[in-house]
């Protein structure tokens, strides 16, 4: 790939229906709204923190102020309280008002309406809202009337050792919890994937790859896992393997030496990795093949918003809050 253009002064990126987004500062700490394919300022005001989700983009000017969201057309005040957004990888919006002796909850969709939950949740899917904040729990609850439907310790699924030891201790969850159809994938601690019934909470399949715990993605119907030394494609159905690639196991020179580090970001047409030496892998998401690499002189952070794909272009927010764009030749 080859690099097209560098921006300083970046302190975030955001993919917003065709364009991609970031947030600059300037010398009056003042802090730009800007359209990268427009090149142009959309929010010329000081920003705090902005949250997308699909089409809806909101925005704070200071921590726990009002919440205002942006259409293109016109800004409008949304909450004019001292409250706080939470976008956790579950893709909805979490809105914490604090109050007196607390706070309370509220979930925000898509027509901004404010619907009371009784708790922050850690994973919302379909009509279930649900808490594992106790590790080897499971709570799930009915969204409409937020009733508890069912509970399920998972602390005796799959073995689960101490480092360095055969000692055999209660399972964990270890990871964001991800949905598809009637299905959660529950990882966890041990290196196995949990498939339960969303409905029922009874356990479909347990699936157990090389006792190593990892990385998770789902991208249409294939669940994706990367361990550092290798990454594999899952049938959602099954939970079999149905593609591995051992990096140091290959022909590809680029791949010997890769330990792929955290979050990594699926497409549709390409899985990206960022590697403990600062360089980022793109795999054809067909094939497993090398497709193309970067080589980064500073690291990056794994938050899943610093890396993009988009329109053949990659984009890389480095910790020195530097944007770079990179086309494929």
């Amino acid at each position: 790939m080859r690099l097209i253009i560098t921006y300083f002064n970046i302190n975030l990126i955001r993919k917003w229906k065709d364009a991609i987004l970031y947030l600059k500062s300037e010398k009056d700490n003042q802090e730009l709204f800007i359209n990268l394919t427009k090149t142009q300022s959309i929010l010329n005001e000081k920003i705090f923190r902005i949250y997308i989700k699909d089409d809806l983009l909101l925005f704070q000017k200071e921590e726990g102020s009002s919440i205002y969201t942006y259409n293109e057309k016109y800004i409008k005040k949304f909450l004019n309280k001292e409250c706080f957004i939470s976008k956790r990888p579950i893709n909805q919006f979490i809105i914490s008002e604090k109050e007196k002796n607390g706070y309370t909850y509220f979930l925000l969709n898509e027509s901004l309406e404010l619907t009371k939950i009784p708790f922050s949740p850690n994973f919302i899917y379909k009509n279930f809202i649900i808490d594992h904040w106790n590790r080897e729990v499971i709570k799930n609850y009915n969204f409409k009337d937020q009733k508890l439907l069912w509970e399920k310790d998972i602390s005796t699924y799959g073995k689960n050792k101490t480092l360095n030891s055969e000692q055999i201790i209660p399972n964990e969850i270890d990871g964001q919890l991800l949905g598809f159809e009637d299905s959660i994938y529950v990882p966890l601690q041990g290196g196995q994937l949990l498939c339960l019934d969303i409905y029922t909470g009874e356990k479909k399949w347990i699936q157990d790859y090389n006792g190593r715990s990892g990385f998770y993605s789902l991208q249409n119907d294939k669940i994706y896992k990367h361990d550092g030394l290798s990454l594999l494609e899952i049938d959602v159905k099954t939970g079999v393997i149905l593609r591995s690639k051992i990096f140091s196991a290959n022909n590809e020179s680029e791949l010997q030496n890769f330990y792929a580090l955290n979050t990594f970001w699926t497409y549709d047409d390409v899985i990206i990795l960022y590697g403990l030496d600062n360089r980022v892998i793109l795999l054809n998401r067909q094939t497993f093949d090398l497709s193309d690499s970067v080589n980064l002189q500073t690291g990056i952070s794994t938050d899943e918003n610093n890396v993009i794909w988009h329109e053949n272009k990659l984009y890389i927010l480095d910790l020195n809050n530097t944007l770079h764009v990179f086309e494929k030749d």
